[in-house]
């Protein structure tokens, strides 16, 4: 079997363009991505009862076995590079000891894209409404949290959890030094720019493989039963089985198009939110390495 003899992590934060970017990179012919974009091999998450919904989808596509983890790489020996996408690695405390002894057997370097926490955290939200996973409105899921994670929760409802960058950043550059870079999310808004910045902490060539559309976007189905018909993982593996995916992208987009609206944060929850992150914002902004230029001064 032919293995990648280098990796780059993409380790987050969630809702930050890291699917955009791990695209941009799986389309050079020298890298790939694993199976699942977020295996999220380097953690301690595989000995937790995950519970709250959604939780049996998480723990699946979480691998937790080496050979595995290396099997879901492409058998190909023009990819010297793999792709792992996995945005836990940012706040999960075990990933960067597990990381570094894993950088000792392959070369690795590692991307951080920080994005607005405030902004981050109500993406968050509203990826937990498009796929019909939360009753709760966004000042209620941000006061139900903490209960939530000791009831064992899945990392998809820490929207201030996963919003605290500080020392997350900190204990990454202590162990990696100089092969961790931090993207401000709103480089991405130049994609080339963007990217010949990271082939250029790589070490590899530039090459255009751009896709100029969003990954991942968050939006909420206006109406709750076609949202609910749209998330059906039944009717899903059903369209997978009858249509061919040229068609099934063709729905999605028209439903998307015709059938969707955005979450509109309040002033009072953009406040409730910036309150609760307000001492990791200030650390951050002390923080020469972290960019945070762009974001909003509540």
């Amino acid at each position: 079997m032919s293995l990648p003899s280098r990796f780059v992590f993409i380790i987050g934060a969630p809702k930050s363009g890291t699917t955009s970017l791990a695209e941009w990179l799986n389309a050079r012919p020298d890298m790939a991505y694993c199976a699942g974009k977020e295996p999220r091999f380097f953690t301690d998450f595989a000995g937790r009862d995950w519970k709250g919904p959604d939780a049996k989808a998480f723990l699946s596509s979480m691998y937790t076995d080496e050979a595995a983890y290396l099997a879901g790489f492409p058998d190909d020996p023009a990819v010297t590079w793999a792709i792992d996408g996995s945005t836990d690695y940012l706040w999960c405390e075990a990933s960067p000891a597990l990381l570094k002894d894993w950088s000792a057997r392959y070369p690795s370097k590692l991307i951080c894209i920080l994005r607005d926490p405030v902004e981050r955290a109500i993406s968050e939200y509203q990826h937990t409404l498009r796929d019909s996973l939360e009753t709760l409105s966004f000042q209620e899921a941000l006061a139900a949290e903490e209960d939530r994670i000791q009831q064992g929760w899945q990392p998809l409802f820490y929207h201030q959890r996963r919003s605290l960058y500080a020392d997350a950043v900190a204990r990454y550059r202590e162990t990696f030094g100089s092969d961790l870079l931090v993207l401000d999310y709103h480089e991405l808004r130049d994609p080339e720019a963007c990217l010949k910045k990271v082939t250029d902490f790589l070490g590899v060539p530039y090459q255009m493989t751009i896709q100029n559309e969003r990954q991942n976007i968050s939006y909420v189905y206006s109406n709750p039963v076609v949202g609910r018909t749209m998330n059906n993982k039944g009717l899903r593996a059903l369209a997978r089985a009858v249509f061919p995916p040229a068609l099934r992208a063709r729905i999605r987009g028209f439903v998307t198009q015709k059938a969707t609206t955005k979450f509109q944060a309040t002033d009072q929850d953009r406040q409730a939110i910036h309150a609760l992150l307000a001492g990791d914002i200030a650390k951050c902004r002390a923080d020469a390495d972290i960019p945070t230029g762009n974001w909003s001064g509540l």
